[in-house]
């Protein structure tokens, strides 16, 4: 798989003490699925991914599960917080 493909988006995580990390390179698959092509990026279910969007705008997705693959971290999201 060409990781290159895993990055069309651009996202930052909202750490539980308010810390920001990022950007990152990774692709929001759906309301319920983000791909990561790092692994050493540390994300705990309970924070908050940021994806930007156009215009300055962005949406906001709750970490339910945290998932590691080598070469590839998920991160399984929900769209609303």
């Amino acid at each position: 798989m060409d990781l290159n493909m895993l990055r069309r988006d651009t996202v930052r995580f909202i750490k539980a003490d308010g810390s920001v990390v990022g950007p990152i390179p990774a692709t929001v698959a759906s309301a319920h699925e983000a791909v990561l092509a790092a692994d050493n990026i540390d994300v705990r279910d309970g924070e908050t991914l940021v994806r930007e969007l156009p215009g300055g705008r962005e949406e906001k997705y709750l970490i339910l599960s945290a998932d590691y693959h080598p070469k590839l971290v998920r991160r399984h999201i929900n769209n609303g917080t």
